[in-house]
């Protein structure tokens, strides 16, 4: 029997000793609901998979609340949610990073609004949102998808178009399939960056926001009928 609501995230080899302490803060969470936390890996980046894992996450295997499922292929951030959707289309799916352990709060907050309206998706902003040329561009340290409630693009296409990015390829997907959303603070249901984040990264990643503009600008011309279906729905995910 499906949980009523799972909360998914992804790791890779830098962090994979750090993941097990960020898991273990979900398990622990008050169950308002019937949840599961499912870690995705990669079997290209873990090619001899739970032999290259910490002693502490292969015993969180024994948690009936966990679960560790492989993906053949390594999409980064992307990995988070589409391998979870596929195994559980039909549950509400939550996107966490793996350096951001939750505060007691996080179930509790996030399930009470979720049922408030069980189609909005909910977006925990890491940060204030900025809004150039019509776009609002932010970083999500959670998001909450419930079934049915993004545009079927898959994983690859938003590798290609946003690179790293992968909170522009949500807002994107939440927006083609007419979506409306709630906003939280992620400060408030999480402890953003409790694990140092690789300081390589945080710079490609920085150097690709700067050029976010163009990214949006270039994609909308190259697909006039996606942007034609963003324009007929964006201002409707923001009643």
């Amino acid at each position: 029997m499906n949980p009523e609501l799972i909360i998914s995230m992804t790791s890779w080899k830098r962090r994979i000793s750090d993941v097990g302490m960020v898991i273990y803060s979900f398990l622990k969470l008050e169950p308002v609901c019937d949840f599961k936390v499912v870690l995705v890996l990669s079997s290209d980046e873990f090619p001899d998979k739970e032999k290259e894992l910490p002693k502490d996450l292969l015993l969180l295997k024994k948690h009936p609340r966990f679960e560790l499922l492989w993906s053949a292929k390594n999409t980064k951030a992307y990995k988070k949610y589409f391998p979870t959707y596929r195994k559980y289309p039909d549950v509400p799916i939550v996107t966490v990073d793996d350096d951001a352990p939750a505060k007691p709060n996080f179930l509790s907050t996030l399930w009470h609004l979720h049922l408030k309206d069980p189609k909005r998706v909910i977006y925990g902003y890491n940060g204030t949102p900025q809004n150039r040329e019509g776009i609002d561009y932010v970083r999500y340290g959670v998001g909450l998808f419930p079934p049915k409630s993004l545009f079927q693009l898959d994983e690859q296409f938003g590798i290609d178009i946003f690179g790293d990015m992968d909170d522009e390829f949500f807002r994107l997907l939440h927006v083609l399939a007419g979506s409306k959303y709630f906003a939280i603070n992620a400060y408030d249901v999480l402890h953003i960056q409790a694990i140092n984040q690789e300081s390589a990264l945080g710079v490609q990643i920085g150097l690709q926001w700067k050029f976010i503009p163009s990214i949006w600008n270039d994609l909308f011309k190259r697909m006039p009928k996606l942007h034609k279906l963003w324009t007929e729905n964006v201002s409707k995910s923001n009643d």
